[in-house]
């Protein structure tokens, strides 16, 4: 018996000694993570975080990396990580795993990497894992996020294509359509998952490819892909003619044939606003006085909606308020 107390101690021990063991080592790499990952290159960012993934796992890595870094565009794109860790290492599982931080960061990775796996074809099953036991705000993130997977791997070339899949994926559910569609065209003009085939665009009709048959006769698509285009235009390596300066844009988005396209425009260079202000709210404002002049409120607002789309729920209540105050509230999420 007594040798048996002792066996039964020393296994007890050797538990708890390795518990400590596998604590000290996941509190020494969030350490290391926190410390570091932050003032890193972006792409040092990324390895960081990826080795994060493998050596504490997808659901403490999620949380470390919350705590690491705030909400932003750039934050998003690092947060991909965690889902493409997941789909890699547990399959349509995974997603299980995936926090909702971020704007749904980590359902956009998980998607883009089960198409990057198994082609585009895959997409609709690793949707409907996607949304399961999702709110509706985050089923809509899924929806986003097929767009975004569906360009980067059939090509920026193909928009055509991707938007008929997005009609076939969500029959009659606009709503859904609308957020696929966004996913399609922003994956166009920004390339977050690496789209290299950027070629289908025209820098002397900033319109293009909205205007494009397939495109420009469907209100849906064309309402999406001319938001994201209107930042595009900004770009002034692929703009020349706007020299990257927010009034000549501006002046541009007046000059639209419709209502809807000019709001379009002014909404897409409001966002753009919000993406180069680095979350300073002040700069916000400054850009939105001086260059939007009497939409000075619509501005805000956009860029309040647009904040709160990418996870930054502080500055996005922010502007939204003082838009508020302006006569302009912010466009619910969702809508």
């Amino acid at each position: 018996m007594a040798f048996g107390g002792r066996l039964l101690a020393a296994l007890a021990a050797a538990v708890v000694f390795a518990g400590m063991w596998v604590y000290e080592r996941h509190t020494d790499a969030a350490s290391e993570f926190m410390r570091l990952a932050p003032h890193a290159p972006f792409l040092e960012q990324k390895q960081r975080y990826q080795d994060l993934l493998s050596e504490v796992g997808a659901v403490e890595a999620q949380v470390i990396f919350g705590k690491t870094f705030p909400a932003s565009s750039a934050s998003h794109i690092l947060g991909h990580e965690a889902g493409r860790f997941l789909y890699e290492t547990d399959g349509l599982g995974g997603i299980a795993s995936c926090s909702r931080q971020l704007g749904g960061s980590c359902a956009h990775g998980f998607l883009r990497a089960a198409a990057a796996t198994n082609g585009a074809r895959s997409l609709p099953q690793a949707f409907a894992a996607c949304v399961q036991e999702r709110s509706i705000e985050d089923a809509l993130d899924c929806a986003h996020g097929m767009g975004h997977a569906l360009v980067s791997e059939i090509g920026s070339g193909r928009l055509e294509d991707a938007v008929a899949a997005c009609r076939d994926t969500f029959k009659q559910s606009e709503l859904a359509i609308e957020h696929c569609d966004n996913g399609v065209f922003m994956e166009h003009s920004a390339g977050t998952f690496g789209t290299t085939s950027r070629d289908w665009y025209d820098p002397d009709d900033p319109m293009f490819p909205c205007n494009e048959p397939g495109i420009g006769s469907d209100p849906i698509a064309h309402a999406s892909c001319w938001f994201e285009q209107s930042q595009m235009t900004l770009d002034a390596n692929r703009y020349p003619r706007f020299n990257g300066d927010t009034r000549a844009v501006i002046t541009y988005c007046g000059t639209l044939d419709t209502a809807a396209d000019r709001a379009q425009c002014h909404a897409g260079v409001a966002a753009q606003i919000r993406n180069r202000s680095g979350g300073d709210i002040r700069r916000i404002i400054h850009e939105c006085t001086e260059a939007e002049g009497a939409r000075y409120g619509s501005c805000l607002a956009d860029a309040g909606y647009v904040s709160r789309l990418f996870g930054e729920h502080s500055l996005g209540s922010r502007l939204c308020d003082l838009s508020a105050q302006e006569g302009f509230p912010c466009k619910a999420l969702g809508n």
